[in-house]
């Protein structure tokens, strides 16, 4: 099934998947029936989902 990813707006929404209320940066949830009327009803919004955080690399440090 598709996903899309959503943010509350503005309201505590529920996913009925997980019980749990949706968090305000948003999530990337299936694009059920659910979550189709929740978005018609401007419940929630649809989101760019951020951007993955990079590992952070270290360089070698050079020994003295």
């Amino acid at each position: 099934m598709k996903t899309v990813f959503v943010k509350p707006n503005g309201k505590t929404v529920i996913d009925p998947k997980t019980g749990q209320k949706l968090p305000e940066a948003g999530a990337r949830v299936e694009r059920s029936v659910f979550w189709r009327r929740r978005l018609a009803a401007a419940d929630v919004v649809e989101a760019t989902p951020p951007a993955p955080k990079k590992p952070k690399t270290t360089e070698p440090e050079e020994h003295k």
